[in-house]
């Protein structure tokens, strides 16, 4: 408890000031057609995340011990926060960004080690190597990618993997989540209620990538927790990016195309502030974090019942936002 008291406001204070630095760098974030905002924004901040997390984990290897695979989980923050830093400064193209990220989540993959069994309670399946890598690349690439779809209203990403990176601590006992939680609470002043910094690519790449092994290595450990709650804790930005993405393809549009059509979009184009948005998601992302809780305790078949169920509540939370959109006359391939 010592070394948390000492090293969490390390992080929070580190990471609000080299926020207030970046935010005074000029590096702006001008309004498209697929903007929440309005006016040009200093963004980037996501440095900020980055070098708040490292410390901590520097901090924490001379306080306590070494947190377990916190050398990997830095090493793809870095990578994928440097992914996304090029990408802020001179908008790389999504055909590269999308390959340079598969790299990057198939060497997570080899560096923390493939998930090697799904326990569901009533079964349990042992992967091959070669599927169980695959399988934990997919996971590395599809959280980094999510994280990336949400951070486009104030405040939701930041707020909700600061709830999850708390669950993460809580249902693993490492503190891994804790850092990322510290981080992004000394960012959150600047970009919530209303935006005066953003994260960008450099900020939601590298958040995505280290709850992503920070999860894996959570997994993996000698006493790891059950591979289904790690997704579970950051649930409803998956749902809602993932069932998105599979709605646009089957109405035929470009998996690449720019769009505001996510759930939280639809709800701040339909008139909802983005601070209400944010609350929507991350009260959610809370009652995730409580059910692992839970079924991590009662264990057997509960971590998987749980991630059925809460898939099915978001899905179908999903579908009538999409719904009312469609009667409120918006469209949905914008």
């Amino acid at each position: 408890m010592t070394a948390y008291a000492l090293i969490l406001p390390l992080g929070f204070a580190i990471s609000f000031a080299i926020a207030w630095m970046v935010r005074h760098a000029g590096i702006l974030d001008h309004p498209n057609n697929r903007s929440s905002h309005t006016n040009p924004t200093p963004r980037s901040g996501g440095l900020a995340i980055v070098a708040a997390v490292a410390a901590c984990s520097i901090a924490w290897t001379f306080a306590s011990d070494t947190p377990p695979g916190v050398g990997v989980a830095l090493a793809v923050m870095a990578a994928a926060g440097l992914l996304g830093f090029i990408d802020d400064l001179i908008s790389a193209g999504a055909a590269e960004k999308f390959l340079a990220l598969m790299a990057v989540a198939l060497a997570a993959a080899f560096a923390a080690g493939p998930v090697a069994l799904i326990d569901l309670g009533f079964a349990s399946v042992t992967l091959p190597f070669a599927i169980g890598l695959a399988g934990t690349a997919l996971w590395v690439f599809t959280a980094i990618n999510v994280v990336n779809f949400a951070d486009g209203s104030n405040g939701l990403v930041a707020s909700a993997m600061a709830v999850a990176g708390l669950g993460l601590t809580l249902v693993s006992g490492q503190p891994a989540g804790l850092f990322l939680t510290a981080a992004l609470v000394g960012f959150l002043p600047w970009n919530a209620p209303n935006a005066r910094l953003f994260l960008g690519d450099v900020g939601a790449l590298a958040i995505g990538g280290w709850f992503a092994v920070a999860g894996l290595n959570a997994v993996t450990a000698q006493d790891g927790i059950n591979v289904v709650l790690v997704p579970l804790m950051m649930l409803p930005l998956l749902v809602d990016i993932l069932l998105t993405l599979l709605a646009r393809v089957r109405a035929g549009y470009k998996i690449t195309q720019p769009h505001r059509s996510h759930g939280y979009q639809i709800l701040v184009r339909m008139g909802l502030p983005h601070w209400r948005v944010a609350l929507i998601y991350t009260g959610a992302t809370g009652w995730c974090v409580i059910l692992a809780l839970i079924a991590d305790t009662l264990g057997g078949v509960w971590p998987f019942a749980a991630l059925v169920v809460m898939c099915g509540l978001f899905g179908f939370a999903h579908t009538r936002i999409r719904a009312k959109a469609k009667a409120k006359g918006l469209d949905l391939g914008e």
